[in-house]
């Protein structure tokens, strides 16, 4: 009988360790606007998204017939599960209050640094097999256009995990690079004794005069001349998880972002 009692007491124990448990989390992603320290790096990220783009893009041509059938009938299949999984997802709770607006609110007055994505909320982190992901998308434009995506995701073993899954993107302002550009603009001066050669060659009322020709050249020449927009600078992927400790605050660290996150007990 004890043995039996043990055994249960036992099992309910393990079963309390492993259950899932509400915790408060709030998680702070600010960017670094240092371009000097930023030039330090390599970011080949860029030539390989736009690699893997083209890639995209032949397969695509290739494969959208069969792709757009499998997609429907997978639709059809699948309608019921992706229903209960929406059911049965874990609630999480936005919340209001900010622990750490104080800080951020610091960033405010620093040209180096600034706030991208700052929320809080409760959830029940699950175990490593069903984690919640919670997705993140931010923008801001100063000098530099800085992107966030991606998502971050906590899960709970024998301490607590965050994985961050996130792209960061720069860019600049700036007028696209055209080697030709000098080139194109020559093509489209008009020369006036070009003009006035083949005046006469036409009725006088279907002839327009070598200075009206002169202006339209010049107009077409203006409306072709590049203009200045957000070019890609530089782009990264930011997924340093870390082994974490409740009611501790915590800093993962990456040249153009930062991120402090705090799990506490709910």
């Amino acid at each position: 009988m004890k043995n039996l009692l043990l055994t249960l007491t036992c099992l309910l124990l393990a079963a309390q360790i492993h259950a899932s448990e509400r915790y408060r989390v709030e998680v702070m992603i600010f960017a670094y606007l240092d371009e000097n320290s930023a030039r330090e790096e390599h970011w080949p990220l860029l030539e390989q998204w736009k690699q893997e783009e083209a890639d995209a893009i032949n397969t695509q041509l290739l494969m959208a017939e069969d792709t757009n059938e499998i997609i429907i009938e997978d639709t059809e299949l699948n309608t019921d599960a992706v229903e209960e999984e929406i059911i049965e997802k874990p609630v999480i709770q936005p919340l209001d209050t900010l622990e750490f607006a104080d800080p951020a609110a610091r960033f405010r007055y620093r040209n180096d640094i600034s706030m991208l994505w700052h929320q809080a909320w409760v959830e029940e982190i699950q175990n490593a097999d069903a984690p919640i992901i919670h997705e993140v998308t931010a923008e801001l434009e100063s000098d530099i256009k800085v992107k966030l995506s991606g998502s971050i995701q906590f899960h709970r073993s024998r301490f607590i995990h965050i994985t961050p899954n996130l792209v960061v993107e720069q860019f600049i302002f700036a007028v696209p690079e055209i080697d030709e550009i000098d080139e194109k603009n020559e093509a489209y001066e008009i020369s006036e004794t070009e003009f006035s050669a083949d005046y006469n060659q036409f009725p006088e009322d279907t002839l327009t005069t070598p200075a009206d020709e002169s202006i339209a050249a010049t107009e077409l020449a203006l409306d072709q001349t590049p203009q200045a927009e957000w070019i890609p600078l530089r782009a990264a992927e930011f997924n340093l998880s870390r082994r974490m400790r409740s009611d501790e605050v915590h800093y993962l660290d990456h040249p153009l972002l930062g991120l402090v996150v705090k799990v506490t007990p709910y």
